[in-house]
């Protein structure tokens, strides 16, 4: 998230993924504090939990102690999808995944249960240069 405003940030992400020295973490988690956003559990005490619905997943998750405030479990939006796509679009955001609320966790491919909605973002480009080789 970005220093100040409790937002995703790329940059801000990869300047705290790329910290190796135990002391420039440190520093950074004071000026560049991370958060880690929880969305689903799939174990939980040894037991697997993908054959669960959503939102008996969701309510064990919710049920959680977590470590610190550092962590936080990502809200989820029932029946509001087309409002929360609106404000998704006015902040600039990647977008939304909706999904089926019986829906279990389908590990090693994509549910049809589960489907990403895109904000996508155009731009008018102008090609000065083509070249048919490496870094053309």
């Amino acid at each position: 998230m970005g220093p100040t405003t409790g937002v995703s940030d790329f940059e801000s992400v990869m300047s705290r993924f790329q910290a190796k020295r135990a002391d420039k973490i440190t520093q950074l988690t004071k000026t560049l504090p991370a958060y880690y956003a929880i969305f689903d559990i799939l174990m939980y005490k040894d037991q697997d939990l993908r054959g669960l619905p959503l939102m008996s997943r969701k309510e064990i998750l919710a049920g959680l102690t977590l470590p610190s405030d550092s962590f936080g479990v990502a809200p989820h939006v029932e029946g509001a999808g087309e409002a929360l796509f609106e404000q998704i679009e006015t902040r600039g955001k990647e977008g939304i995944v909706g999904k089926r609320k019986n829906s279990v966790y389908e590990t090693g491919r994509r549910s049809h249960a589960w489907q990403k909605v895109i904000n996508w973002t155009y731009a008018d480009v102008f090609i000065t240069e083509y070249r048919k080789q490496e870094f053309g």
